[in-house]
């Protein structure tokens, strides 16, 4: 299927699912390719992602639906910038012709979902001064998805092999480099809002004894993980509670703690009483100076639109929208609601936060054919397997996880990205001239249909360009393939035969280091002495293929998986109450427990129904049971275990509540055993 084959329908997408982002997809398990379509959904935006080596050919039709991304339908001049803090602006933009106005807001970072975020690329943006032209189409601000072209950019190529590793790649586990890690950078982008009622005063965290500053300015990073700490006025304790000195510590059993980490990149504040009420409260010092540069800056954009307006400009839908909201927000009959849609009396407090953040242990990865991983260790680069020519690997996956997973694809992208790779380097040994036409050839015996639109188009360059393009491929060692979703691609027969065709391609030997083998890793790393002296590899038997994959990171970290909780916190259901409070900011973690899933439930009822029954009646239905439960899986060793006594006099609180509603209308339930 070729992309532009595609007919065009109005009010639809041109491209049809994800499944088409993935090469050769009629060599993947339907299941696993229908996992990819979730696993996409799930993946983070990174902070360097790459083009995929082996591409489909649709990444670049998904460009045009890139919310992300500014850029004008016309010609515009820059003739104002309004500063609201060190990120965030607003560029005045006017079109004298057509005596229109537009408002771009430039901000550092988005928030997408949860946490999630991404960091903007406002490097042209920046660079535009007053009076400076924008021209028509002119890309001035995107995310890092997507490149000038518009192509999706959404993971990384990693050199992968598949090996056994130490024990640690059996079924989803892999290893990981160092270096990898570092590649596979991403963001936190944390909106937290803090309620602050009259009767409430935020703490001194920021400051000292003689300045007072309760939360971190834009620009500033938090204090570790707690961002804001707010203390309620008890009469009963006041003196205490509110001595310069005692402001600066957090009460955790009385004080609400806010908690988010990372750079602050923006401040907005909501009120509904007036500013002189704000400073006329002890305390409101910060708040208050946060609310005067802020309204300034509202008002600012809107007498400059005004100004605009009343020379008889019109204003574009953004200019339109930002004018209304700056006006609305420094207008004082109008009062704001918080999200339970209740009008509020003092003030909420709203700080956006960046983190960078990269993949630790237990995170989990995926590749474009529904094989999700779990990190099950980082290592120095020394310790990855090396070939004969250089190449370390990255990444080392569980051989067994192809044939389990039916994914042939997967195999079919590494050997291919190994073969240009191979022929960059062979091509480097050939004379000017014979280089590039040597690589053509290859590409014409993997897709012929490529090779026809890549020559044509650089026979239209000029020789300096040539010169440029081929220079480009042998220093970065890239070639891009193109491979279709399901059509017109290289079969693995296909594959074999250009293999068997070219000796440069023959798989090379490849080497390990000798403490995988010898189970020295954990050793090596904490002494740094043994790890310096130690530099010896030791040969793979068979040989090994080490090239690229394109790997995606998904939004599941070991952070957001652990909970915490007290045994006996259950809700009038007799049933463990989940918590909003980590959804709010107000918790360092999720204290909602860690249930049995279904699928856990069925395979447990597959080997003993008996057992699994007593195990859910002893977690869900009684409080004392499920004491007894955990005291002993967190005491004894749990591969000993052989029973957990339980406590034969205790009621189900569940059977308690059934009695007293059967009771009410005359009925029992009598219990025999």
């Amino acid at each position: 299927m070729n992309v532009n084959d595609i007919v065009e329908v109005d009010g639809c997408h041109d491209f049809l699912s994800e499944e088409l982002m993935v090469p050769n997809a009629k060599n993947v398990d339907a299941g696993r390719l229908n996992l990819f379509c979730s696993h996409l959904l799930q993946s983070v935006v990174l902070k360097t992602p790459e083009k995929p080596i082996i591409f489909s050919n649709f990444e670049n039709k998904v460009g045009k639906y890139n919310s992300s991304l500014i850029k004008l339908d016309d010609e515009f001049i820059v003739k104002n910038i309004i500063s609201k803090n060190k990120y965030v602006k607003s560029y005045i933009l006017v079109n004298e012709q057509n005596k229109k106005v537009h408002i771009i807001e430039r901000q550092e970072g988005e928030n997408l979902t949860e946490q999630y975020g991404y960091l903007r690329n406002n490097s042209i943006l920046d660079n535009k001064k007053v009076n400076n032209k924008i021209l028509k189409d002119e890309i001035l601000s995107s995310d890092t998805s997507y490149d000038n072209s518009g192509n999706l950019m959404y993971g990384v190529n990693l050199k992968i092999c598949w090996l056994p590793y130490d024990n640690l790649t059996f079924e989803d586990a892999m290893v990981i480099s160092e270096s990898a890690v570092e590649k596979l950078k991403y963001f936190y982008v944390e909106e937290v809002e803090i309620p602050i009622n009259n009767n409430d005063i935020l703490l001194n965290l920021y400051g000292d004894l003689n300045t007072y500053i309760p939360f971190p300015v834009v620009g500033e990073y938090t204090s570790g993980e707690v961002l804001v700490a707010r203390r309620r006025i008890d009469f009963a304790s006041i003196l205490y509670d509110f001595n310069i000195k005692n402001l600066i510590d957090i009460n955790h059993e009385t004080d609400t703690v806010y908690y988010g980490s990372g750079k602050v990149i923006d401040a907005d504040i909501f009120y509904n009483s007036s500013l002189e009420e704000l400073e006329s409260a002890e305390y409101n010092e910060s708040l208050v100076e946060l609310a005067e540069k802020n309204k300034f800056y509202y008002l600012n954009v809107v007498k400059t639109i005004e100004d605009f307006k009343y020379n008889g400009y019109t204003l574009s839908d953004d200019a339109a929208f930002f004018y209304k909201k700056f006006k609305n927000l420094t207008n004082p009959d109008i009062k704001f609601r918080s999200d339970n849609n209740k009008e509020f009396s003092n003030v909420i407090l709203k700080l956006k936060l960046l983190k960078e953040n990269k993949p630790t242990k237990s995170s989990k990865l995926t590749n474009r054919y529904g094989g999700k991983g779990v990190i099950s260790k980082i290592v120095p680069d020394y310790l990855m397997p090396i070939s004969e020519d250089g190449t370390r690997a990255e990444m080392c996956l569980n051989p067994l996880g192809i044939m389990n997973r039916m994914n042939l694809a997967q195999i079919i992208e590494v050997y291919l990205t190994y073969i240009l790779r191979k022929a960059i380097k062979h091509a480097k040994t050939l004379e000017n001239g014979n280089d590039i036409k040597y690589l053509f050839g290859i590409i014409n015996e993997i897709n012929p249909d490529q090779y026809e639109h890549l020559i044509d188009w650089y026979e239209s360059l000029n020789k300096k360009n040539k010169e440029v393009f081929i220079k480009e491929i042998l220093d970065t060692e890239r070639l891009y393939l193109l491979q279709p979703p399901f059509h017109d691609n290289i079969s693995f027969n296909r594959l074999v035969e250009i293999v068997k065709s070219h000796p440069e391609f023959s798989p090379e030997k490849a080497y390990i280091h000798k403490d995988i083998i010898m189970g020295l890793i954990d050793i090596i790393d904490k002494d740094a002495e043994l790890k310096q002296n130690i530099n010896e590899n030791i040969l793979i038997e068979k040989p090994l293929i080490i090239s690229d994959m394109y790997m995606l990171v998904l939004k599941h970290t070991p952070k957001s998986k652990f909970t915490a909780r007290s045994t006996s916190f259950l809700n009038l259901k007799n049933m463990p109450s989940k918590s909003k409070a980590y959804k709010f900011k107000k918790e360092f973690y999720s204290n909602t427990p860690i249930r049995l899933g279904e699928q856990e439930v069925i395979n447990l009822m597959m080997v003993s129904p008996k057992a699994t029954k007593k195990l859910l009646n002893q977690y869900s239905n009684c409080e004392s049971d499920r004491k007894i439960l955990a005291e002993t899986l967190l005491t004894e060793n749990v591969f000993n275990i052989n029973n957990v006594e339980i406590d034969g006099n205790a009621k189900s609180l569940t059977q308690t509540m059934l009695n007293s509603m059967l009771n009410a209308i005359g009925l029992s339930i009598e219990v025999k055993k």
